[in-house]
């Protein structure tokens, strides 16, 4: 049962990490996400009476840790939500890897192919 173990504990640090690598890429992801916010929000009359510009990081923090919470909720509460995510990832991810660098390619160089 030697190798068991040691697959078990390989398994277990495979898990690990995973886990990692996910805490770190997550915040890469949500980039978009927090720009678009915090445009928008800075272009808004209110904001930009309420909050003076020393305080706009402050408040921009604030504003992603709540987004941040608000996936989290959404991830934990919503039923299948990991298989949802899994299927439009998937999808994605094709579109992303055969179609776009093939219409990237054919707006560069369409004119010299054909």
């Amino acid at each position: 049962t030697a190798t068991a173990l040691s697959t078990e504990c390989g398994m277990e640090f495979y898990v690990l990490e995973v886990c990692i690598a996910l805490v770190f890429t997550f915040p890469v992801m949500m980039v978009p996400v927090y720009e678009i916010v915090e445009r928008n929000l800075a272009c808004s009359e209110s904001f930009e009476k309420n909050v003076s510009p020393a305080n706009y990081s402050y408040v921009f923090r604030v504003i992603r840790a709540c987004i941040v919470c608000v996936v989290a909720f959404i991830a934990v509460s919503v039923p299948g939500f990991a298989d949802f995510i899994s299927l439009i990832g998937s999808l994605c991810c094709g579109v992303l890897a055969f179609v776009v660098p093939s219409l990237c390619h054919l707006s560069l160089f369409g004119s010299e192919l054909g």
